[in-house]
């Protein structure tokens, strides 16, 4: 199911995402969706699915040119037969696959981090870097274990890097107490609370406020820069309870700050 508190990713910057199925007890997992280190959504299996046994070493009842895994679109969409679902358009610098379930601390704190091979647990590296094809294979295995890029024109390469290792552009998450509920925090669609837009942005992200006569009481745990989206409107007032809380806040002009 759609995860429903998600930020856009539509806003042109690179953004890394993370899948995570961590067993919760002994027979059912927590499936975990991390964007940008910061979790988003969770859900509870009561299976725990041996995904080689079960889906990938015999697709039997299925078209052929199924087998395996796909990334980017419905199955049956990536291969031609259904022409109803829409596909991943955007581009891909670097899968990883992992035989563990990273902490919650490494994925807050290293979501960015580059990796040299020799991580534990890391089994899969795909950085994209042959460059012309149509596939590209895992770097921990001497050119096997190679993933068909299936519909893909094999002359659109990117030259294009995401910053890994270092900070992408800052994402923008838009704020604005008069908005109707169940936006996405886009500028077209903002969140119509300020914990809303707190919560779904990740670390680094400006959030750009529209004043308004809400009062919320928000725990800021992420380094975040609060902008008054409309001047014209009136100040924001954000109120800091203790000064241990100010590293984690910048405020722009517009907004008043109270120890």
């Amino acid at each position: 199911w759609p995860a429903t508190n998600a930020p856009t990713l539509l806003d042109g910057n690179w953004h890394q995402v993370t899948c995570v199925r961590r067993w919760s007890s002994v027979s059912s997992a927590d499936l975990e969706l991390w964007v940008n280190g910061t979790l988003i959504a969770t859900e509870t299996s009561n299976l725990r699915t041996n995904m080689w046994t079960e889906y990938w070493s015999d697709w039997s009842g299925f078209p052929s040119g199924q087998g395996g895994w796909f990334w980017g679109a419905e199955k049956q969409a990536a291969i031609g037969i259904l022409p109803q679902y829409e596909d991943y358009k955007g581009l891909v610098d670097e899968i990883r696959f992992w035989s563990r379930a990273k902490t919650s601390q490494e994925l807050e704190e290293d979501w960015d981090a580059p990796v040299t091979g020799s991580e534990t647990g890391l089994i899969g590296w795909y950085t994209f870097s042959e460059g012309a094809g149509t596939s590209t294979c895992n770097d921990l295995n001497a050119g096997s274990d190679c993933i068909s890029l299936v519909l893909t024109d094999a002359a659109n390469w990117s030259i294009d890097d995401a910053p890994i290792g270092g900070p992408p552009g800052p994402a923008f998450v838009y704020v604005d107490f008069n908005a109707a509920p169940g936006g996405d925090g886009t500028q077209a669609f903002p969140f119509n609370t300020f914990n809303d837009g707190v919560n779904a942005a990740p670390p680094g992200a400006i959030v750009v406020i529209a004043p308004g006569t809400s009062t919320e009481t928000s725990v800021v745990a992420k380094p975040l820069t609060l902008v008054n989206g409309n001047a014209a409107a009136g100040p924001v007032r954000i109120v800091v309870p203790t000064l241990r809380s100010l590293p984690a806040l910048q405020a722009s002009t517009g907004f008043i700050t109270t120890p």
